[in-house]
């Protein structure tokens, strides 16, 4: 900390020329990052004067890294209201350079704080724009976490049907992009979405294609996997479907309990 006081008192002293700003700037940062953990107030001062002092050069980078800096300090300690003003500056300077796959980076999360406060209006408008230039980048990855973003808006709203469709986008991304634990995750999300309007056939290939890949992947088999066929075939059942569709799903179930050699499984769909 010495050392970053001391590098603000030479700065004053230097000429122009030799980028007063630019010292000033990261001596700044490197004190709020000492400070952070003693004392966050002065901690985002230094922040907000760093991001000053580079601003004053036009020192772009620098600046976007500070306002994100400061998003996080914010985040981390409850404030979510200026991490998402912080989050926005970042994102308001990005947009003016040609560094499109850190501005999606930026996009997405922003949507997810804006999620948090449930500026939801804002969260879905945002999450269409970083859906839009995932495309352009052809980011399998985060075209992913974008439609899944969006599915969880429709959710949220209980628009079953419209964050049905996003989740099953979100699977192909996250397929193609063999991204896999965000694959489990879109289509534990597309079996709940289709559980709420009633598609059976839908929500019976989604959890089934969850657990298989679990498995395939190396994961054990869950107690939660095992109460999500548990309650999926309850629900088949009392609603009234035709004894094909039933049979259909009940094979489909008892396939994968077979493949797993899971006895709770099968005793579920057995004694049914």
């Amino acid at each position: 900390m010495l050392y970053c006081r001391r590098a603000l008192l030479l700065s004053t002293e230097l000429e122009s020329g030799f980028s007063r700003s630019h010292l000033r700037g990261r001596a700044f940062t490197l004190l709020a990052m000492l400070l952070q953990t003693s004392d966050l107030e002065k901690a985002l001062e230094n922040l907000r004067l760093g991001i000053g002092a580079f601003l004053e050069i036009e020192s772009t980078q620098n600046a976007i890294v500070c306002w994100e800096l400061l998003a996080q300090l914010h985040e981390a300690n409850g404030d979510l209201q200026s991490a998402i003003y912080a989050q926005a500056r970042a994102i308001e300077l990005l947009e003016l350079t040609d560094r499109d796959e850190e501005l999606l980076k930026h996009v997405l999360r922003q949507v997810n704080l804006l999620l948090e406060v449930s500026a939801v209006r804002k969260a879905k408008s945002l999450c269409m724009v970083g859906i839009e230039l995932a495309e352009q980048l052809s980011d399998d990855r985060e075209s992913g976490i974008g439609y899944l973003l969006l599915g969880n808006i429709y959710y949220r709203d209980q628009q079953w049907e419209l964050a049905e469709q996003q989740y099953q986008q979100a699977s192909e991304c996250f397929q193609r992009s063999a991204a896999f634990s965000l694959l489990r995750h879109a289509l534990l999300s597309l079996f709940e979405s289709s559980r709420q309007r009633s598609n059976w056939s839908s929500a019976v290939e989604a959890l089934v294609a969850a657990i298989r890949l679990a498995y395939t992947i190396g994961q054990r088999l869950e107690q939660t996997d095992i109460m999500m066929v548990s309650v999926l075939w309850a629900e088949i059942h009392g609603n009234g479907a035709s004894s094909g569709q039933i049979e259909k799903w009940h094979l489909q179930l008892l396939q994968l309990a077979q493949e797993l050699q899971s006895p709770e499984l099968i005793d579920i769909l057995t004694l049914a």
